[in-house]
């Protein structure tokens, strides 16, 4: 009985430590929130046996997931999150490989930490990569890493950084103390390029919406494109815009592989002489350098949409 308790305990540790880092997203955004539970969880899987470690590590995939996922079952239901956050669950336990104990543990903890959230990323249905490290150091003091390397590096000095702190090994401490500084210096050394603090950019933030919420919001192909493409149309007509954002999915075809849709999108362009940059964040970036000292941000919402 005592040692089923101490079972429990450790796993109920471990599933409460993933629901920790889950905090350092929305609505709570706490950026230590991560570092914390991450530092937390490899003080208590780092002496288990890789057996154990693949379990715990698990289940600290699933207490973090779960709550971090939970707004996917609105859409689609309680079931597709079940199954998603289940699967997904797996690729944390690849970390549990990373403990060796030999002097180049936390570079291959970091690296198995990153491996893992690109196959969050990337598998399946080119991946679900909500809530990796990355994305929750925006007003933490790994920023500056996004600068330089984008979420992905910041995850594996993140995770570098947690391994070190629990080894307390003095050549790991020392580089994680220069991976903190690295950016600052950075940041220093770069010249930005000056802008004129008069002008006002006006920024159209589009959503289209879709017909059918669910799994199957793009069954008709084309209509997700049409519906952003249609508000962006509207917008651009009546407003001067200087930067045009679409948000992610917003097209259901891949402007790179399907010339029509491609051309549609350049005609933006010609529609709007001078924009400076438009954004398609599912499958591909189309962008031009801007420098924005104001802005006014202009909405287009699809009506229909919000009836749902």
């Amino acid at each position: 009985m005592k040692k089923f308790s101490k079972i429990f305990a450790i796993c109920l540790c471990a599933s409460t430590l993933g629901f920790v880092y889950s905090l350092g997203y929305e609505p709570f955004s706490q950026w230590w929130a991560p570092l914390l539970a991450l530092a937390l969880m490899i003080s208590l899987a780092r002496e288990r046996t890789l057996k154990v470690r693949l379990g715990l590590w698990y289940l600290f995939g699933l207490g973090y997931l779960g709550p971090l996922l939970h707004w996917t079952s609105i859409y689609v239901g309680s079931m597709p999150w079940i199954i998603l956050i289940i699967g997904q669950s797996f690729f944390f336990a690849l970390i549990a490989f990373g403990f060796t104990q030999g002097k180049h543990e936390p570079y291959l903890f970091a690296s198995l930490f990153l491996i893992a959230e690109f196959l969050r990323a990337t598998i399946p249905f080119g991946g679900f990569g909500w809530g990796r490290l990355g994305f929750s150091q925006l007003d933490g003091p790994l920023q500056g890493w996004l600068r330089i390397g984008g979420v992905a590096i910041v995850g594996w000095v993140g995770a570098f950084l947690a391994f070190s702190i629990v080894r307390r090994d003095r050549s790991s401490l020392i580089v994680g103390v220069g991976l903190l500084l690295l950016p600052l210096g950075a940041s220093f050394a770069a010249t930005a390029k000056p802008i004129d603090e008069e002008s006002t950019y006006r920024v159209g933030l589009i959503q289209g919406g879709v017909s059918q919420l669910g799994l199957d919001f793009n069954a008709t192909p084309e209509e997700v494109f049409n519906r952003h493409f249609s508000e962006t149309e509207s917008l651009i007509k009546q407003k001067n815009v200087d930067l045009i954002l679409w948000p992610e999915n917003a097209s259901d075809i891949d402007p790179l592989t399907n010339q029509s849709i491609s051309k549609r999108i350049d005609s933006v362009f010609t529609m709007r002489q001078g924009a400076d940059w438009f954004l398609d964040t599912k499958n591909a970036t189309w962008c031009h350098s801007v420098n924005m000292s104001h802005c006014e941000i202009l909405q287009a919402n699809s009506h229909r949409w919000w009836k749902q």
